[in-house]
């Protein structure tokens, strides 16, 4: 059963040297957000958020070359349905991704502002 493992992923309770270790990476992503140059930001957001899907996608077992990334936000889609499937996939990620960015004010969720 796939919701009984993800529960195989958490760290046991009061793991205190796992949430230092969370919060200094986060604490450290928004220092590094906040000293990136608003051009420089919008620049390298699509780049970034290409990046985070493949990936994320990488990570559930869903392989989609990041030139078939690229190719999906241009609308230019495979034949093949499963490669076809991946590609959709991927642009709706990057979509939810630019959308969750545009209702955020948290600088590490909104490298385009």
């Amino acid at each position: 059963d796939v919701y009984k493992r993800q529960f195989y992923f958490l760290p046991p309770e009061g793991e205190k040297k796992l949430e230092d270790i969370a919060f200094d990476l986060s604490t450290k992503a928004h220092v590094l957000a906040a000293s990136i140059h608003p051009i420089l930001g919008k620049s390298i957001s699509p780049l970034v958020k290409s990046m985070n899907c493949y990936y994320s996608n990488l990570i559930e077992g869903h392989y989609t070359h990041p030139r078939d990334i690229d190719r999906a936000l241009r609308s230019d889609y495979e034949t093949q349905p499963e490669k076809r499937n991946l590609q959709l996939e991927a642009r709706s990620h990057i979509e939810v991704q630019g959308l969750i960015s545009e209702r955020s004010m948290d600088p590490v969720l909104c490298v385009d502002t």
